[in-house]
């Protein structure tokens, strides 16, 4: 690489020896034990491109204006109300170019116009290769120019605007009074919106997919430029109420009843469509989705607060929430008409029948990832948590949130929707604070969560295994300007694991060790 919007590949074909037998699968590659690297002269050229990354705009004016109102006499202490407008513009393009002239690995690297060498990293992670080779990426670009081949970025047919226009009023009251001796604050109101939206992009659709020298690695041919434009509106009113009720001076019980909207973010109402490097059964691309409405969110909670001494607190919560169009990633087929089928044809060598062959029909199906409305689900849950101070500056923290919902995926393969990054959780915190002296030791603790209900490539879940975490830090303040510190993050090691459906379906491990710091701290 050279720089983030560059992508050059040289690589060394080997061999390599895998072991899945341990609790971590491992890889190891021949050649390269005990930090020993394969010959250079073994180097070969592959792919290169220039212009990996999009280039977003975005310009937002608003313009707002809030009032409050307080009554001389009467129940209700205040009013408030507002208006609220937003004009919101996003630009997203691309200039980008590839050359794959050289892909296979088949053309011996120029080593010495590449400064092809062998670079050693320090302080790298133990277990890891530490020494690999690096090349200038520049100097690739300008070998590749030399050769007749240069990689010449151009602007792509895959941008898009967006804007989107968000008016809104609001007005609530605040009400106070006693019932039965007890005071009560009650405040209530609502929110209306309209929110308007219109998508222009410039799309190239796919006409052919033509092979390169890699047997594995395809090249996309585009077609003519279209224009797409869209349009949507919507509008939504949402009322919010709130109650507090102290029922003694250091008890209070509260109630909230309200509904919410999230709006789709301005890159996933994209109406472009890009599609990735084209394999052998492996047609891939990835888009937005202009028809995106909001999810909104029907919700309630109840709550207990008990201030039992001055630094002590007992709480409780009890949740709900009825979600509908929940946005999620999700991958499926879309056909592509292939219009300029005047590449060359396709050899299969591994196919019995060249009809077997994926990539010489009239047309050929895509795995596109979008982002779509899901359906209707139910949130249900409670957080209980207690703040304790003994003498002498110890005390602790203790926390935890119990969530379900009524629908998930499990192993049923059928079932293609559910709401992510619902879990369980757990936290202590033990802590000392006394004069100049502070300490802490803590536990959190996340259970298995769904992280994804659709990994992008084959429709499947991705699971992320219960994970709990120890740290410790210790400071002594020096004066009111230096502090002694030292930490430790992870202490124990653990390790993080993402699966699939299934818990034997290992996606990933991070094992990223334990985390030591200390040192002074100054402020002026």
């Amino acid at each position: 690489r050279a720089g983030n919007d560059r992508f050059n590949v040289v690589g060394i074909i080997n061999s390599y020896t895998f072991d899945g037998t341990g609790s971590i699968p491992t890889v190891q590659h021949d050649g390269f034990e005990n930090g020993l690297l394969p010959d250079p002269s073994l180097a070969r050229l592959h792919y290169n491109e220039i212009g990996n990354q999009f280039t977003d705009e975005d310009e937002i004016t608003e313009v707002k204006a809030d009032f409050e109102y307080v009554p001389d006499k009467g129940p209700v202490e205040r009013i408030n109300f507002g208006a609220y407008r937003q004009e919101r513009e996003k630009s997203s393009f691309q200039i980008f170019g590839s050359q794959c002239q050289f892909c296979g690995y088949g053309t011996q690297a120029p080593l010495d116009e590449i400064d092809f060498e062998a670079y050693t990293a320090s302080n790298y992670f133990p277990g890891l290769i530490d020494t690999f080779y690096s090349y200038d990426g520049d100097k690739m670009l300008d070998y590749l120019a030399d050769q007749g081949f240069p990689v010449e970025p151009t602007l792509q047919n895959n941008r898009y605007t967006i804007n989107e226009d968000i008016t809104s009023l609001y007005m609530d009251f605040t009400l106070g009074f006693d019932l039965a001796d007890m005071p009560v604050t009650v405040n209530m109101g609502a929110r209306y919106s309209e929110t308007d939206i219109e998508v222009a992009a410039i799309q190239s659709f796919i006409s052919d997919v033509i092979p390169t020298s890699d047997a594995t690695l395809f090249q996309n041919v585009f077609g003519p430029a279209t224009n797409i434009e869209q349009g949507t509106s919507y509008s939504n009113l949402l009322p919010s109420f709130n109650v507090k009720l102290e029922l003694q001076d250091n008890m209070i019980l509260r109630f909230a009843a309200y509904d919410s909207i999230t709006r789709p973010t301005m890159s996933q109402l994209s109406p472009a469509t890009n599609f990735n490097e084209p394999r052998r059964q492996n047609l891939t691309a990835s888009g937005g989705n202009p028809a995106l409405k909001p999810f909104q969110s029907e919700n309630w909670d109840i709550s207990y607060e008990w201030y039992y001494n001055d630094a002590n607190l007992f709480s409780f919560a009890v949740f709900s929430k009825e979600v509908d169009d929940f946005i999620v990633t999700l991958t499926g087929a879309e056909t592509y008409e292939m219009s300029d089928r005047s590449g060359p044809d396709f050899a299969c060598t591994t196919c019995t029948d060249q009809t077997d062959d994926e990539l010489i029909g009239s047309s050929e199906v895509y795995t596109v990832s979008r982002p779509q409305n899901g359906e209707s689900a139910t949130v249900t849950g409670f957080e209980v948590g207690v703040t304790h101070m003994f003498e002498n500056g110890f005390g602790f923290i203790a926390n935890a949130t119990v969530v379900n919902s009524d629908i998930s995926v499990g192993d049923d393969t059928t079932q293609t929707f559910a709401l992510e990054g619902l879990g369980d959780s757990q936290n202590l915190v033990l802590f000392y604070e006394q004069d100049n002296w502070q300490a802490r030791v803590a536990f959190n603790n996340r259970e298995g969560f769904l992280r994804l209900v659709d990994n992008g490539f084959n429709g499947e879940p991705v699971n992320v295994e219960t994970y709990g975490q120890w740290d410790i830090s210790a400071s002594y303040d020096i004066n009111e300007n230096f502090t002694i510190f030292a930490e430790g993050i992870n202490i124990t090691e653990e390790e993080l694991v993402q699966t699939g459906r299934f818990a034997n379906q290992i996606y990933s491990v991070e094992d990223n060790g334990s985390r030591y710091a200390f040192g002074i701290r100054g402020s002026f």
